[in-house]
């Protein structure tokens, strides 16, 4: 079962860092719990930053799986590569 999640990018810096590394914690939970693929998708890359600087990656590479993220400045077809290469994962360790 997979948690609704609430994010408010508005909260003091305090509690903000304490949902995101919540966040985190339940990432990791899906992933581990996922033998293939797993997708996160973020409402915005200022929140997909904001995870990944406070241990998203750290978290997912203790996993053993390999980690894709989009980046805004990636063009369409470069986008389209880095999704083959993370469907073609999903038949081994899997991907995020």
């Amino acid at each position: 079962m997979i948690e609704n999640l609430r994010f408010d990018t508005f909260f003091p810096y305090p509690k903000f860092r304490t949902q995101q590394k919540g966040i985190i914690q339940k990432i990791e939970i899906v992933v581990r719990s996922t033998p293939a693929n797993t997708g996160i998708f973020c409402a915005s890359y200022s929140i997909l930053n904001s995870l990944m600087m406070n241990g998203l990656a750290d978290r997912i590479r203790k996993t053993g799986k390999k980690l894709f993220v989009e980046d805004s400045r990636l063009s369409a077809s470069e986008n389209a590569t880095m999704l083959e290469d993370f469907k073609s994962l999903s038949k081994r360790q899997g991907a995020v």
